[in-house]
């Protein structure tokens, strides 16, 4: 096995339709889940509504590889995510999760176009990393 990275848009809300969303970004979302929904196999309720899309593990050793995937599909969004945000009191987060396998550590550095992106649109930046 070696180092694979996977990184997520995530769309967080109180209450929202992600059917609305979906409409307004012309983009089909991996999945979603509607706040007070029960979360399968466990005796809890989701707390929020989220809607999100994402790319594949890949093996990587640059985060932004996988970060500019999602900001080739987001780019030309941008005006219909800062209008959905301040409709519903929305939240962005991009979550980079980094499984590193045989000590392949990849980089963590963000360039300044995804750092601009992110913050026009008010969105949060995440990284969870598992080392096996």
């Amino acid at each position: 096995m070696a180092t694979n990275v996977n990184a997520e848009f995530v769309i967080i809300g109180d209450i929202f339709d992600p059917n609305v969303v979906t409409q307004r970004l012309g983009i089909e979302p991996h999945g979603y889940w509607i706040k007070e929904e029960e979360v399968p196999k466990a005796p809890i309720k989701r707390k929020d509504t989220n809607w999100w899309i994402h790319t594949d593990y890949e093996h990587s050793f640059d985060i932004m590889c996988q970060l500019s995937k999602l900001i080739n599909i987001l780019q030309n969004k941008k005006n219909i995510l800062k209008e959905l945000k301040t409709t519903y009191d929305l939240d962005y987060l991009f979550l980079v999760v980094i499984n590193v396998e045989e000590d392949e550590q990849p980089a963590i550095a963000l360039d300044s176009s995804f750092i601009n992106f992110a913050s026009d649109i008010g969105a949060e930046f995440e990284v969870d990393l598992y080392i096996y």
